[in-house]
Protein backbone atom coordinates (compact mmCIF):
# COMPACT_ATOMS: atom_id res chain seq x y z
CA UNK A 1 0.00 0.00 0.00
CA UNK A 2 1.44 3.36 -0.97
CA UNK A 3 2.05 6.18 1.47
CA UNK A 4 -0.70 8.30 -0.11
CA UNK A 5 -3.31 5.58 0.36
CA UNK A 6 -2.18 5.06 3.96
CA UNK A 7 -2.55 8.79 4.62
CA UNK A 8 -6.05 8.82 3.12
CA UNK A 9 -7.06 5.80 5.20
CA UNK A 10 -5.63 7.44 8.35
CA UNK A 11 -7.54 10.69 7.77
CA UNK A 12 -10.84 8.92 6.97
CA UNK A 13 -12.25 9.02 10.55
CA UNK A 14 -11.50 12.75 10.81
CA UNK A 15 -13.15 13.43 7.46
CA UNK A 16 -16.11 11.24 8.44
CA UNK A 17 -16.56 13.29 11.63
CA UNK A 18 -16.46 16.52 9.64
CA UNK A 19 -18.93 15.30 7.05
CA UNK A 20 -21.37 13.94 9.64
CA UNK A 21 -21.20 16.95 11.96
CA UNK A 22 -21.01 19.78 9.43
CA UNK A 23 -22.47 18.57 6.14
CA UNK A 24 -25.26 16.31 7.46
CA UNK A 25 -25.69 18.12 10.81
CA UNK A 26 -25.84 14.86 12.74
CA UNK A 27 -25.74 15.21 16.53
CA UNK A 28 -22.34 14.53 18.11
CA UNK A 29 -23.79 11.81 20.35
CA UNK A 30 -24.68 9.89 17.17
CA UNK A 31 -21.74 10.87 14.95
CA UNK A 32 -18.87 10.21 17.36
CA UNK A 33 -19.72 6.53 18.05
CA UNK A 34 -19.94 6.01 14.28
CA UNK A 35 -16.53 7.62 13.84
CA UNK A 36 -15.14 5.43 16.63
CA UNK A 37 -16.48 2.28 14.97
CA UNK A 38 -14.98 3.39 11.66
CA UNK A 39 -11.59 4.04 13.30
CA UNK A 40 -11.64 0.64 15.01
CA UNK A 41 -12.63 -1.08 11.77
CA UNK A 42 -9.82 0.63 9.87
CA UNK A 43 -7.25 -0.15 12.57
CA UNK A 44 -8.26 -3.79 12.73
CA UNK A 45 -8.92 -4.32 9.02
CA UNK A 46 -6.28 -2.24 7.26
CA UNK A 47 -3.37 -2.17 9.70
CA UNK A 48 -4.14 -5.45 11.53
CA UNK A 49 -3.83 -3.88 14.97
CA UNK A 50 -4.32 -6.41 17.75
CA UNK A 51 -7.57 -6.20 19.70
CA UNK A 52 -5.66 -5.70 22.97
CA UNK A 53 -4.04 -2.55 21.55
CA UNK A 54 -7.40 -1.26 20.34
CA UNK A 55 -8.94 -1.85 23.77
CA UNK A 56 -5.96 -0.21 25.51
CA UNK A 57 -6.22 2.83 23.22
CA UNK A 58 -9.95 3.02 23.95
CA UNK A 59 -9.36 3.07 27.70
CA UNK A 60 -6.59 5.63 27.31
CA UNK A 61 -8.94 7.83 25.29
CA UNK A 62 -11.59 7.55 28.01
CA UNK A 63 -9.12 8.65 30.67
CA UNK A 64 -7.98 11.59 28.55
CA UNK A 65 -11.64 12.53 28.02
CA UNK A 66 -12.27 12.50 31.77
CA UNK A 67 -9.19 14.66 32.35
CA UNK A 68 -10.39 17.22 29.83
CA UNK A 69 -13.92 17.21 31.30
CA UNK A 70 -12.42 17.72 34.77
CA UNK A 71 -10.55 20.80 33.54
CA UNK A 72 -13.61 22.20 31.75
CA UNK A 73 -15.94 21.69 34.72
CA UNK A 74 -13.32 23.19 37.06
CA UNK A 75 -13.13 26.27 34.86
CA UNK A 76 -16.93 26.57 34.80
CA UNK A 77 -17.04 26.20 38.59
CA UNK A 78 -14.40 28.90 38.97
CA UNK A 79 -16.29 31.24 36.66
CA UNK A 80 -19.55 30.71 38.52
CA UNK A 81 -17.82 31.24 41.86
CA UNK A 82 -16.26 34.49 40.65
CA UNK A 83 -19.55 35.74 39.22
CA UNK A 84 -21.47 34.86 42.38
CA UNK A 85 -18.92 36.43 44.71
CA UNK A 86 -18.75 39.69 42.74
CA UNK A 87 -15.14 39.34 41.64
CA UNK A 88 -16.05 39.60 37.96
CA UNK A 89 -17.87 42.88 38.65
CA UNK A 90 -14.82 44.15 40.54
CA UNK A 91 -12.49 43.27 37.68
CA UNK A 92 -14.78 44.85 35.08
CA UNK A 93 -15.12 48.05 37.09
CA UNK A 94 -11.35 48.30 37.50
CA UNK A 95 -10.94 48.13 33.70
CA UNK A 96 -13.34 51.03 33.21
CA UNK A 97 -11.54 53.23 35.71
CA UNK A 98 -14.40 53.88 38.10
CA UNK A 99 -14.73 52.58 41.65
CA UNK A 100 -16.58 49.40 42.36
CA UNK A 101 -20.24 49.86 43.13
CA UNK A 102 -21.61 46.77 44.81
CA UNK A 103 -25.03 46.34 46.42
CA UNK A 104 -25.14 46.99 50.16
CA UNK A 105 -25.59 43.33 51.04
CA UNK A 106 -22.43 42.38 49.17
CA UNK A 107 -19.08 43.50 50.51
CA UNK A 108 -17.00 42.14 47.66
CA UNK A 109 -15.35 38.84 46.93
CA UNK A 110 -14.41 36.87 50.04
CA UNK A 111 -14.95 39.89 52.27
CA UNK A 112 -12.53 42.05 50.31
CA UNK A 113 -14.48 45.17 51.16
CA UNK A 114 -14.99 46.09 47.52
CA UNK A 115 -11.41 47.12 46.79
CA UNK A 116 -10.56 46.03 43.26
CA UNK A 117 -6.89 45.28 43.89
CA UNK A 118 -7.78 42.85 46.64
CA UNK A 119 -10.44 41.30 44.41
CA UNK A 120 -7.96 40.84 41.57
CA UNK A 121 -5.45 39.26 43.98
CA UNK A 122 -8.10 36.81 45.21
CA UNK A 123 -9.02 35.94 41.64
CA UNK A 124 -5.34 35.44 40.82
CA UNK A 125 -4.85 33.06 43.76
CA UNK A 126 -7.95 31.02 42.94
CA UNK A 127 -6.91 30.87 39.31
CA UNK A 128 -3.51 29.48 40.24
CA UNK A 129 -5.11 26.69 42.24
CA UNK A 130 -7.38 25.69 39.38
CA UNK A 131 -4.55 25.96 36.87
CA UNK A 132 -2.37 23.76 39.06
CA UNK A 133 -5.16 21.19 39.38
CA UNK A 134 -5.51 21.19 35.61
CA UNK A 135 -1.82 20.57 35.07
CA UNK A 136 -0.87 24.08 34.04
CA UNK A 137 2.80 23.54 34.84
CA UNK A 138 3.10 26.17 37.57
CA UNK A 139 2.87 25.24 41.25
CA UNK A 140 -0.11 26.38 43.23
CA UNK A 141 0.20 29.71 45.08
CA UNK A 142 2.73 31.08 42.65
CA UNK A 143 5.64 28.95 43.76
CA UNK A 144 5.39 29.53 47.51
CA UNK A 145 5.76 26.69 49.97
CA UNK A 146 2.50 25.11 51.07
CA UNK A 147 3.89 23.37 54.15
CA UNK A 148 6.40 25.12 56.45
CA UNK A 149 9.81 23.41 56.85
Amino acid sequence: MSLTVQALVAVTPILLAGVLLIAFRVAARVAMPLVYVAAVALAWGVWRVDFRHIAASTFQGLFITFDILFIIFGAILLLQTLEHSGAIAAIRSSFHGHPLELPRHQSGPAGAGGHHRVAVRIVHRRGLRVRHAGGGGRPAHGGTRIWPP
